[in-house]
């Protein structure tokens, strides 16, 4: 049977991305804050994840991401493991192949103002192919996730 890594989420930054030029690309880092309702407190809690992404999603996301921007990712979840001081770690962080703005929160409480009315693109789409990976970041394995243009080919 095969495996599905396959992640959506719809959150906003909680900070501006943290983005590290290599010799050949670029690698983003940021946290979203993505809330669920709890049904027994009737409140809405938040969940931090960490997202990485490369190469163009992580120069789009350097440029236009924001603090309390809403940001709409799919990829892949991935556990990442190091030690430290002899102690065993891991989390899990979301890889992002896809990633779309969908407006920069308002500070005037109103709602979201959209980024496309400022002249921004709202998405961008980067599948990360294994070649691709292979070639900038040679310890890292992923495997091909095909966008959805690439399916109805």
């Amino acid at each position: 049977m095969a495996n599905i890594n396959s992640v959506v989420l719809v959150g906003r930054m909680t900070k501006e991305a943290e983005v590290k030029q290599t010799e050949k690309s670029a690698i983003a880092n940021f946290t979203i804050a993505v809330n669920y309702f709890d049904s027994r407190t009737k409140e809405e809690v938040p969940s931090f994840f960490d997202i990485k992404c490369f190469a163009h999603n992580a120069n789009y996301i350097g440029k236009y991401g924001a603090k309390g921007a809403k940001v709409t990712i799919a990829g892949e979840a991935r556990q990442e493991r190091w030690e430290h001081e002899g102690q065993k770690r891991s989390k899990v962080v979301f890889y992002a192949n896809n990633i779309e703005l969908d407006g920069k929160k308002d500070t005037e409480g109103s709602g979201n103002v959209p980024l496309s009315s400022k002249g921004f693109p709202v998405s961008v789409t980067y599948p990360c192919e294994p070649s691709y990976f292979g070639a900038v970041f040679p310890e890292l394995s992923a495997p091909f996730l095909p966008s959805s243009s690439m399916l109805l080919a």
